[in-house]
Parts: structure tokens; sequence; C-alpha cells
């Protein structure tokens, strides 16, 4: 019985020892891979160590970004009132120009209208200079045919001018021969148009 179950044993041990050399085998394949993981947690320590540092570098230089992010949109903000300014600023230059533009308009047709004055006054002023020579050429004919007036007035007032003592008596004077200088001066101041009428005048006037 013994050695039957001495060799139930060792042919049981045999299996033991092959399964124990198998487990030795992973074993050793697991601390390998043990190994190797090891050395990847080292790798991903340290890789995580400079993620960490390049993770602050960039939140640091997103704070930088952010800042001048900020910096920009204020910027813009500024740029916006400026354009807006700007803007109204040139509304307001647009409407004074309409202004100007309105107001040499006006100005254009005031000096159209100047103008057609100017024409009109430089015609009138010829026309009133044809005028005075018209009215120097009129006066020179009065002048010339006043001057005949007078020369034939002249030639009236001696022609009827008394030369002696019979028309006195002709005419009823023949007692007031002296009455010549009288006579004569009456016609003269009274615009008598003959020697009759200024005798009769003063006829009636001593009577």
């Amino acid at each position: 019985i013994f050695p039957a179950k001495n060799k139930a044993f060792r042919v049981q041990n045999k299996v033991f020892h092959k399964d124990n050399q198998a487990l030795r085998a992973e074993n050793q394949a697991l601390s390998e891979d043990n190994k190797i993981l090891q050395e990847r947690k080292m790798d991903y320590f340290e890789e995580k160590k400079v993620l960490e540092k390049q993770e602050k570098a960039l939140r640091k230089q997103n704070k930088a970004l952010w800042e001048e992010i900020k910096a920009l949109q204020e910027q813009e903000i500024a740029f916006q009132m400026e354009e807006k300014a700007l803007q109204e600023e040139t509304v307001a230059l647009w409407e004074e120009n309409k202004a100007f533009q309105v107001q040499i308009k006006a100005l254009q047709k005031d000096e159209i209208a100047l103008q057609e004055e100017k024409k009109a006054l430089q015609k009138q002023g010829k026309a009133l200079q044809e005028e005075k020579i018209a009215l120097r050429e009129e006066n020179r004919a009065l002048h010339e045919e006043n001057k005949a007036l007078q020369n034939e007035k002249k030639a009236l007032d001696e022609e009827n001018k008394p030369k002696c003592y019979l028309t006195s008596c002709v005419l009823g004077f023949h007692n007031v021969p002296s009455a010549y200088p009288l006579l004569f001066a009456y016609r003269w101041n009274s615009g008598a148009e003959s020697w009759e009428f200024a005798v009769k005048r003063l006829n009636d006037t001593v009577s």
C-alpha cells in the first residue's frame, strides 16, 4: 500500500513541481512586467512633473494673454468710442458742408443778380450819358436861342425907343415934356408890350 501511495505522491509531486516551475516562470514574467511598470511609473511621474511645469507656464501665459485680451478689449472700446465721435464729427462736417453749399449757391445767385444789376446800371449809365450829351446839346441850342432872343429884344428895344417930343404930343403929353424918362422907366418895369399901352396905363394912373 505504501509503495503505491508513495508512487502516487511522487507523480503528484512531479505535477506540483511542474506547476511550481510554471508559477515561477509566471512570477518571473510578472516581476519583469512589474519592473517595466515601475520604470513606466517613474517615467510617468517625470512626465507628470514636466507637464505640471508646462501647465504652470501655460497658466501664466494664459493669464498674460487674458490681460492682453482685456487690454485689447478696452482698446477696442476706446476705438469704438473714437469711431463714434469721428462719425458724429463727420456728420457735423457734412451738415456744415451742406450749409456752406447752400450759402455758396445763394452767393452765386446774388453774384448773378449783381452782375445783371451791374449790366443794367451800365446800360442805364450809358443811357444817362447819352441823355447828358443830348441835354448839353439842348442847353447849347437853348443858350444860342436865348442869345438870339436877347439880341432880338435888344434890337426891338432900340427900335421902340421914343425919338422926339412929337410922340408925347400925339399921345396927349404935349403939356408934360418931362414925362419921357418916367414913361420909359414905367414901360421897362411894367413889362408893357408897346409904348401906346404904357402911355395908356400911365394916363390911367395919372388921372
